[in-house]
């Protein structure tokens, strides 16, 4: 009993070593985004972002506006270059640069106009004077200068002058700071109080710790916590790293976390301790290590202003991105979850990498080498305890650090477990022969070459009926079944390319539900297992994806399932024969590239996907669909109407807002209320254009693809009238109304003309009628003729068989009672029948009704073939009729085999050759 349970707790803990994923830190997503993108200068001084999730950053060019979708660079101010920019409390955007600050707002077309403050100081400014911080409190907002501090509480306008040397304003707790001379002073109303001395002078960064405590650094210095009088250095690990790198600013997260941006060695972020999670820099996605500030949206995205271009650390809840900055393992195209390690298939062989790593600043200094697995690796799998690999070399097993071969020779892409006979088996797909493996003891280690076809498949998927389907790397697929023997595999079927499309490319395969689906030039197939058939799946095709180079479908849940494109991943849920997109990602940019043709998603357990990437991977946390919730979360996400513009009277275009959206979920659907009916596939363009609207009323709609369970779209509304054009409105009416009033009396003049001519038309319109009224009873006379000849022809061929049947009856009793007497009698009865079945009265009233009705018939075909007989005629006659062999020997009173070689002679007499239907050469030409 004891041994029992000890076996069962070892396979528990085996289980979830093998299977469960420890916790991980969420990692962003760092995305570049140079000059030539957001069209502008490279160099970005200041972050602002308002309610709806629009971002303003100060440029050397102007302000840069992005609403998620578009940027726009404004160039009003006065001053060129923008050094600060600040969000008011009525959505004001105040900025500050040389000599010049004010505030922007939007007009009712939604553009940004601009208002400067600098005319309402009384006194003149300073030449060398640049506003470098702008912060808004509850009662105005404030411009800081080195030298001056500017308060605008929407009114008037006043100044603050230490007369001294200033360093950075910062916001702490909704309270005022600024480095005055060595000391730590607040702003109280229009003056400075001084509060602590500080460690150092020209602090930059001024941070809230805990509740009560203050954290500062700046420059080379170390960072302080300061609780009143009392003062202690902050990590002096992380601390020294920060004294390293020349802090420039810094900011607290949401979350508690902090970031820190320095001048020479990019962004580095901790948690409330002080341990770095994560450091940004040249090598992992900033365009520059020259932090100037940052910023972070509601939706807890940080945006970065650098001395080169911007960075967005993008981060989505359910996703965490690792990357490998050095390249050292290359382009990830299969992975999986093994004890303890995250095992990585790349084009460079087999990496582990501890799971518990995914929580350190580089988890990819742990990452290892599985000696033996050079080569590209394609599949990865965990099969009776043990994990196996397939690469270009084979399939081998991982041990530890190495890679031992369970079979070496052609490259193998696929492994699928199987059952037969109650038994576990391995099938592959390789270059050459598919390969089955069977157990020895408890490890599949028996390996069997099947025979039946080779090729290069690189696709494999085992049904829910048994059958075994391969994919050709170049055309088609095959299904197979194994034999009973399980030595060789059995082709049922072959569905070339040709089958799916007319085009050449690669087809892929999966399975939804039970179903095996094909993609062929992004296309959805279906095996239709009742009809035995590949058919379009229109339920998937309908859904009208706007992505390219469908690749896979991987399974997520029993209704989820990822389909995994060139630049995108796609989340559907197909349920009952209905589909519906839940989440629709692109991977478009040069931060999430996948491996081109190979793109993968690799399901490591129940809740956690990994999206395989050219330069690492990422991370998917979903739930699981039995407690209801969808992949994904909108967040904050809202797509809507940022300008409207007019393009004629007749026109209308919507410029798109999708602040919050991630750059790789900005997809959105629309429609407009009184023209369309349904919702547009997703796309994720800027501007949406209408032209030539017809006039009435219209609402635009629009909403984010994919919402959560029980939550309704979140859909904006824009209402909007296109005016009838000049000749439909009132006064135009009025106008038709008398040209009409004019018109009539006009044309009561000439219609009483007309009215002769009226007559003459009418005459011969009733001549034309009775012209068709005589064809018709022509028409009606041809097919009534031709009844009479069907009806002559079946009678004929009823009594013939009558007759036919009472021979066979007569000759059969002549068999069984061969007296002389009865023999005598009997024949002459069948004398009697051949010739009533031979009548010629029958055979002229068949031939006039023919006549009737195919006139000259006969005519035409003896001037075409002079020597036929009347027998032959018969059997032309016949032809046309296009009566079957049986009926034709019962009509002529001769066996079937005669009419065959009376069709013989006829195609001879005639020339014709034996691939000519007699019957329709007949029923053509004659």
């Amino acid at each position: 009993m004891f041994k029992r349970l000890l076996i069962f707790i070892t396979l528990i803990l085996t289980t979830l070593t093998v299977f469960s994923f420890p916790q991980y830190t969420i990692s962003p997503l760092p995305i570049s985004i140079p000059s030539n993108e957001y069209g502008a200068a490279n160099k970005n001084w200041g972050i602002a972002l308002d309610n709806d999730g629009t971002v303003y950053i100060a440029n050397n060019n102007g302000l840069l506006q992005y609403n998620g979708l578009n940027w726009r660079l404004y160039q009003d101010a006065p001053c060129s270059i923008i050094r600060s920019v600040a969000i008011g409390n009525e959505n004001e955007i105040f900025t500050g640069g040389f000599k010049e600050f004010g505030y922007w707002r939007k007009n009712e077309q939604g553009d940004l106009t601009y208002t400067s403050l600098s005319a309402l100081i009384p006194e003149e400014l300073d030449s060398d004077m640049d506003i470098w911080r702008i912060n808004i409190t509850k009662d105005g907002a404030y411009f800081q200068s080195f030298s001056k501090i500017f308060f605008y509480d929407g009114i008037t306008l006043s100044t603050i002058n230490p007369k001294q040397f200033i360093m950075y304003l910062q916001d702490v707790r909704g309270e005022l700071y600024i480095d005055k001379d060595g000391m730590l002073s607040k702003i109280s109303g229009k003056n400075l109080v001084d509060k602590t001395p500080l460690p150092y002078k020209e602090v930059r960064v001024i941070l809230p710790y805990g509740e009560n405590e203050i954290l500062i650094g700046g420059g080379t210095q170390p960072l302080y916590i300061l609780d009143g009088n009392r003062k202690r250095v902050w990590n002096s690990e992380l601390s020294e790293e920060i004294r390293k790198a020349d802090l420039n600013c810094a900011l607290r997260l949401k979350n508690g976390n902090y970031l820190f941006g320095t001048l020479m060695n990019g962004v580095f972020e901790t948690d409330n301790s002080g341990k770095i999670l994560h450091h940004y820099d040249t090598g992992n996605g900033l365009s520059s290590n020259t932090v100037h500030a940052l910023g972070q949206d509601s939706a807890g995205n940080i945006w970065i202003a650098l001395d080169e271009g911007i960075c967005k650390l993008e981060y989505k809840p359910e996703l965490s991105f690792f990357i490998d900055a050095s390249h050292k393992m290359g382009s990830v195209s299969t992975a999986a979850y093994y004890r303890g390690f995250l095992y990585l298939g790349t084009n460079k062989g087999l990496f582990a990498l501890p799971a518990d790593a995914l929580n350190k600043k580089d988890p990819f200094r742990d990452l290892s080498f599985i000696a033996g697995s050079e080569g590209q690796v394609w599949d990865l799998g965990v099969f009776g305890n043990e994990l196996l690999c397939a690469n270009n070399q084979g399939l081998f097993v991982v041990s530890g650090s190495k890679a031992s071969f369970i079979y070496k020779g052609a490259g193998v892409f696929n492994i699928q477990q199987i059952e037969r006979n109650k038994k576990e088996y391995l099938i592959l797909s390789t270059y050459h022969t598919p390969i089955l493996i069977g157990k020895e003891g408890a490890y599949f280690r028996k390996v069997q070459l099947l025979n039946g076809f080779t090729g290069i498949f690189n696709s494999l998927n085992v049904d829910a009926e048994g059958f075994i389907w391969f994919g050709h790397l170049y055309d088609g697929v095959i299904q197979s079944s194994l034999s009973d023997d399980l030595t060789s595999l059995e082709v049922i079927n072959s569905y070339p390319n040709s089958h799916f499309t007319s085009s050449t490319g690669v087809v892929r395969m999966g399975r939804i539900g039970h179903r095996t689906v094909f993609i062929a030039n992004n296309r959805f197939f279906v095996f239709n297992d009742i009809s035995n058939r590949i058919e379009p799946f229109d339920e998937l095709n309908n859904l009208y994806l706007p992505v390219k180079g469908l690749q896979k479908i991987v399974p997520i849940s029993s209704t989820l399932y990822w389909l995994v494109g060139e630049d995108s991943r796609t989340v559907i849920k197909y349920d009952k024969g209905k589909a519906e997109i839940i989440e629709l990602n692109g991977f478009d940019s040069q931060e999430l590239s996948t491996v081109d043709d190979f793109e993968n998603i690799v399901l490591l357990n129940d809740t956690l996907s990994l999206i395989c990437l050219n330069n690492g991977f990422a991370l998917y946390s979903h739930t699981d669909e039995t407690n209801g919730d969808r992949i994904g979360s909108l967040e904050k996400r809202r797509a809507f109407v940022d300008r409207i513009n007019r393009i004629d009277d007749s026109g209308i275009s919507f410029n798109i807002a999708f602040p919050y959206s991630s750059e790789i979920d900005k997809y959105y659907q629309y429609k407009l209320d009184g023209l369309d009916s349904a919702w547009s596939a997703p796309v994720k363009q800027s501007q949406i254009r209408f032209e030539r609207l017809p006039h009435g009323n219209y609402t635009f709609q629009i909403r984010p693809v994919g919402v959560r369970k029980g939550e309704s779209p979140l859909e904006e509304r824009v209402s909007f009238k296109i005016l009838a054009p000049w000749y439909l409105r009132s006064w135009a009416i009025a106008i038709w109304i008398i040209l009409m009033v004019t018109a009539l009396f006009t044309g009561y003049y000439f219609v009483k003309k007309s009215h002769r001519k009226a007559l003459l038309k009418q005459a011969k319109e009733n001549e034309e009628k009775l012209m068709r009224e005589k064809n018709r009873l022509l028409e009606q006379k041809v097919k009534s003729t031709n009844n009479e000849l069907f009806d002559v022809t079946a009678t004929m061929l009823k009594k013939n068989e009558v007759l036919h049947s009472i021979k066979e009856e007569i000759d059969s009793f002549k068999a069984k009672h061969p007296e002389l007497t009865v023999t005598k009698k009997l024949d002459k009865i069948t004398r009697s029948i051949n010739d009533d079945q031979n009548a010629k009265e029958d055979w002229s009233l068949f031939i006039m009704h023919f006549e009737q009705t195919h006139e000259h018939f006969f005519k035409n075909v003896q001037e075409s073939y002079p020597s036929l007989t009347a027998a032959e005629l018969k059997l032309c006659a016949c032809l046309k009729l296009n009566l079957t062999t049986k009926d034709i020997a019962s009509l002529l009173n001769i066996s079937i085999r005669g009419v065959e070689a009376g069709r013989y002679r006829l195609r001879k007499k005639m020339n014709l050759n034996t691939a000519e239907n007699l019957n329709e050469y007949f029923m053509k030409n004659f």
